[in-house]
């Protein structure tokens, strides 16, 4: 099924940034400004299920935590983080 989405949450820790956003290919590598919560930066959007690969701008710098899920190099040389969406219900009983 193409286009079947689900709402993901984003959260990273960086407690001294003035800005933060994320992008992806989700977000055809626009950027996507997150929202401050005390030491946490969070942002919820709707992604298609797959595979798909993401980062962080921290105050205008390319962040992928140490710790993200599927961190991984990319091909020009940094990092990116791999976020998997599960199909929903009705399209993993197809």
């Amino acid at each position: 099924m193409v286009g079947d989405t689900r709402f993901v949450r984003l959260v990273l820790r960086s407690p001294d940034a003035a800005t933060v956003s994320v992008t992806g290919d989700f977000t055809d590598w626009s950027e996507v400004p997150m929202t401050r919560d005390g030491e946490l930066w969070v942002v919820e959007l709707a992604v298609e299920s797959g595979a798909h690969h993401y980062g962080f701008l921290v105050d205008g710098a390319w962040h992928v935590p140490a710790d993200a899920p599927g961190r991984a190099e990319d091909e020009w040389g940094g990092m990116h983080a791999t976020l998997m969406v599960a199909p929903t219900d009705a399209e993993s009983e197809m």
